[in-house]
């Protein structure tokens, strides 16, 4: 999503709730929402849709991975990532 690599944080996440509402059960869609999220700062949303991703695909290993990246982050045992390269 070129939002997303642009570093339009809130763009991205208008982007992508439109395209939940129009695909509800799509995790993927939760899981670059939640990146975009922890990119802009706001964890316990960030949280929310991870959570979600994984209820919809638990076993999806990028996900569960994801999830742990966004809890150290929001822990402060990670520093904040500013791009996809730094995750």
């Amino acid at each position: 999503m070129r939002a997303l690599k642009s570093g339009e944080f809130e763009l991205a996440n208008d982007i992508l709730d439109k395209a939940i509402e129009s695909n509800p059960n799509d995790a993927v869609l939760y899981r670059s929402k939640a990146i975009a999220l922890m990119f802009a700062g706001r964890d316990p949303e960030a949280k929310a849709c991870m959570d979600q991703s994984l209820s919809i695909d638990e076993n999806d290993q990028l996900s569960q991975c994801l999830a742990e990246i966004l809890d150290d982050v929001a822990s402060g045992k990670r520093p904040r990532p500013k791009s996809m390269k730094e995750i």
